[in-house]
């Protein structure tokens, strides 16, 4: 979205010589605005920590609640792969095919996972956690494969497919955008109700960097890998697949807290 904005203001060179720095320089602002926010809400519905109630060491907390880190690594890691290479990875591969309006599309397609966020919350709300968690999955999970293919119908690598018309990159992008996005509002939420009061922040956040760096962040890798060295031409929808089934399995596990007070 950032870089077709971009694109579009200040043109193709501009873009490369200097522009490709406004996005990070917009992401200060946003930096600002997120801290001035952090500082003025309260820790949790309640408000402030109970009377004694100290901090825990970041090791000692993670010892201790492994189980809760591991599950949430694994519910998180399933949408954010598809994020990634269906969002990111895809856009990719259809620019290199020269296919047009890709980063339009793109944007669309991300502009539409914002109502759906806010409709996953309240979905969540009022049906619960672990049902709108579980059945939105489920559906990325059936959509993977022909979400994909659709969405690399322009794909480069020797024995792809030939450049195909701009729709089927559209029908592909909105396919996932929707249940994804409605993941996402519940994601946050139902992780944070796993975990007491005093280790909440410390175990979502690790939770939360291990499964963008470790796994949804080198998605696009090892598709590439499969792509263009295999030429496994549904490697990477696959590989969707695998982390989204992990996803289901823990989530499955998971009781439903949408009616229990957060502490």
């Amino acid at each position: 979205m950032a870089v077709w904005i971009v694109r579009s203001v200040v043109g193709d060179d501009e873009l490369a010589a200097w522009g490709w720095r406004i996005p990070f320089l917009v992401g200060l602002v946003v930096m600002v605005f997120g801290v001035v926010i952090r500082t003025r809400i309260p820790e949790t519905l309640q408000g402030d920590k109970a009377p004694g109630e100290g901090k825990i060491h970041t090791f000692v907390a993670l010892r201790a609640h492994w189980r809760e880190l591991t599950q949430a690594i694994g519910i998180v890691t399933g949408a954010n792969v598809v994020l990634y290479l269906i969002f990111m990875f895809v856009l990719h591969i259809a620019a290199e095919a020269g296919a047009s309006h890709v980063e339009e599309i793109n944007t669309i397609g991300l502009a539409v996972t914002i109502p759906a966020t806010v409709l996953g919350g309240w979905l969540s709300d009022r049906f619960g956690r672990k049902r709108v968690s579980f059945l939105t999955n489920l559906a990325m999970l059936v959509l993977a494969v022909p979400a994909f293919s659709l969405s690399i119908w322009f794909a480069p690598w020797p024995g792809g497919p030939s450049p195909g018309p701009t729709p089927a990159f559209m029908v592909g992008q909105l396919l996932m955008a929707v249940p994804m996005g409605l993941v996402f509002g519940v994601q946050g939420i139902m992780i944070s109700e796993m975990l007491p009061r005093e280790v909440r922040c410390t175990v979502f956040s690790v939770a939360y960097s291990l499964a963008m760096g470790l796994f949804a962040g080198t998605a696009p890798m090892v598709a590439e890998w499969m792509l263009k060295r295999e030429n496994w031409q549904l490697g990477p929808a696959l590989y969707m697949v695998g982390w989204l089934a992990l996803a289901l399995w823990f989530i499955s596990r998971r009781r439903e807290t949408a009616y229990t007070a957060l502490d």
